[in-house]
């Protein structure tokens, strides 16, 4: 055993600068080991969180391209394909070519003329009752409204609904009194250009008619649109 007094212990201030020095060393060593793997892994995880966002930028184009160039395509088709649906609509005045068909003797002094309809279009309209009827003189002056019957039930009252394709013809039968009534009356007025309007339209048409129907006021009379060119034809 060395005694203490022989024991020669070196100057502690230099062991104590060494030692340190040393776990100084080894500490640092230590943590710039565990800061290089720890910092490793999140330097090798960088690219596998970049790559998933490289591989979803394709499928999100691809979806949002998708739906846009189907949905606009079937709007159009469907709109186009709404009128060839809808029913027909009410024939108007300028949709019809319109003449007159002759006279006939009537009952009880009454004369009967037909007026034809003919759908001068390219689709098909409707027909359906009593067409409107102005006589006019030659002046313009209004010398009478027909009446929606005719005397001795000499024309149709029943509304019949005619659907008028294109090329197709209507007619509907009009009566007036042609006898005057004397003493009161010795001459009847003149017409020279009726007005029609077709039923349900708003719109008419000017034909030459020359009537003179009698009566005060003079007796004018028109019944319901039939289908054909009136009685006895096709």
């Amino acid at each position: 055993m060395v005694s203490p007094a022989n024991y020669s212990r070196p100057p502690s201030g230099a062991k104590r600068a060494c030692q340190p020095l040393g776990l100084t060393v080894a500490a640092i060593t230590a943590i710039v080991s565990l800061a290089a793997c720890g910092s490793t892994p999140a330097a090798s995880g960088a690219p596998s969180s970049a790559s998933p966002a490289a591989a979803a930028a394709p499928a999100r184009t691809t979806a949002a391209t998708a739906p846009a160039a189907t949905a606009p395509a079937t709007a159009p088709g469907s709109t186009r394909g709404t009128p060839a649906s809808a029913a027909p609509a009410a024939c108007a005045a300028r949709d019809l070519r319109m003449a007159t068909s002759g006279f006939y003797n009537g009952a009880g002094g009454f004369t009967g003329g037909i007026v034809l309809l003919v759908n001068k279009g390219t689709h098909a309209c409707v027909l359906d009752g009593y067409p409107g009827l102005e006589l006019l003189t030659s002046g313009g002056k209004v010398i009478t409204n027909a009446a929606r019957r005719c005397a001795y039930l000499q024309c149709p009252t029943t509304a019949t609904r005619i659907v008028l394709s294109a090329g197709h013809v209507a007619h509907f039968e009009y009566v007036w009194l042609d006898n005057p009534q004397m003493p009161r009356q010795r001459t009847c007025p003149q017409s020279r250009t009726a007005l029609v309007t077709p039923p349900g339209a708003y719109d008419h048409q000017a034909i030459p008619l020359l009537i003179a129907p009698c009566g005060i006021p003079p007796v004018l009379g028109v019944g319901t649109v039939q289908a054909g060119s009136g009685p006895g034809k096709s």
